[in-house]
């Protein structure tokens, strides 16, 4: 969660939508913590936790929806100037 604002903030609150080192490396660390969440999802949902699996999957959908967001911002960002 702090890597993900951390890169938001570095992202949106420049003056140019440019992706640094530290976006990189806060970019990869949030794909990595988004891909290890896929196996804890299906490990709380095969144990039964009703509470903690959707948790999980709101987080993993959250981090999805925000590279895709990312995704569009970069390759929109010169025709929306």
């Amino acid at each position: 969660m702090i890597a993900g604002l951390i890169l938001n903030i570095t992202l949106y609150f420049n003056k140019k939508f440019e992706i640094t080192k530290l976006d990189q490396v806060l970019l990869g660390t949030i794909v990595v913590v988004t891909l290890m969440l896929i196996p804890r999802y299906s490990y709380v949902r095969e144990k039964g936790f009703i509470w903690w699996s959707p948790i999980v999957l709101e987080l993993i959908v959250a981090h999805i929806l925000m590279f895709f967001q990312m995704g569009i911002e970069y390759l929109t960002y010169n025709t929306q100037k």
